[in-house]
């Protein structure tokens, strides 16, 4: 599923969640290599006469916009750095506080924009206008085993509604219920904006039939509910993006918000923060308006 990061943290048997001894990677893509690649395409792309035609808005929409159009790319331009982010309500959107601060300084808010539907019918990027609550107020992009991953949220409102998308509703709920559910059938999935090379990540990619892994209860039993460890495989570029839980009876609904990924001896798994650390900032957003 791409590339994950060199055996993040040291867990020896009979002992509980440990402070990563090594850094384990944010899921964060800075894209900088593929930005160069993309400006030399296009350079070169220029240079023929059957190139050089006037940039066109994006159409409108032809068809049905699918439910997965909620989730995004936020992009930080002049960074040179994106993330994926969830629509959650019509003019609010939640990710990885990380992604906020991609040379280790915040980015304002109008430094970020964010488009649904990537790689489908395209429609028009809205431009972020407030951060609502941010699980950090700092971060070392180079030194991320600093910043816990139950911190690494934000919430974000857009400058106006994103027409036409439904939003995906979020459900706070703990690491045990959420492993009754799957227990009673129901299943995790995740989706996001991964960078494979020059692609930058053009298209949303998913995995579907996770799990939380076999030591969850261990692993997590201090986070308060903060912390999901899932086998959802994800790669840079898919910070901000939803890990689901599929109910048949209510649909689809975000419990967590990936931040980064860890290889271990049985595979890499996905470090995401759940839903109930941002629960109260997002029923802020979602009340109240400017």
């Amino acid at each position: 599923m791409g590339e994950t990061a060199e055996n993040p943290w040291l867990l020896p048997e009979g002992r509980g969640r440990q402070v990563p001894e090594t850094l384990f990677r944010r899921a964060r893509s800075s894209n900088r290599r593929g930005r160069a690649a993309e400006i030399g395409i296009l350079l070169a792309c220029l240079a023929l006469a059957g190139c050089a035609q006037a940039v066109k808005p994006p159409p409108q929409p032809s068809g049905p916009i699918p439910w997965t159009a909620a989730i995004g790319r936020l992009d930080a331009r002049a960074e040179s750095a994106s993330c994926t982010a969830t629509l959650v309500a019509p003019d609010v959107i939640v990710t990885a506080a990380h992604c906020l601060f991609p040379r280790g300084k915040q980015l304002p808010a109008n430094a970020m924009q964010f488009t649904p539907n990537v790689g489908a019918q395209r429609l028009p990027s809205v431009r972020v206008a407030e951060i609502v609550g941010l699980g950090a107020n700092k971060m070392d992009p180079e030194k991320p085993e600093e910043t816990p991953t139950e911190v690494d949220w934000a919430v974000l409102r857009l400058e106006a509604p994103v027409a036409g998308v439904e939003p995906i509703p979020v459900e706070a709920i703990t690491i045990a219920e959420i492993a009754r559910r799957i227990q009673a059938g129901q299943t995790l999935s995740n989706f996001g904006y991964g960078s494979y090379g020059v692609t930058i990540a053009q298209r949303l990619h998913r995995t579907e039939e996770c799990t939380l892994i076999r030591e969850w209860q261990e692993l997590v039993k201090d986070s308060g509910d903060r912390l999901v460890i899932t086998t959802c495989p994800v790669i840079k570029g898919d910070s901000g993006g939803p890990i689901l839980i599929n109910d048949p009876a209510k649909g689809r609904r975000l419990i967590a918000v990936v931040s980064g990924y860890w290889r271990r001896p049985d595979g890499a798994v996905s470090l995401a923060v759940g839903a109930k650390a941002f629960a109260d900032q997002l029923q802020l957003a979602t009340s109240a308006r400017p």
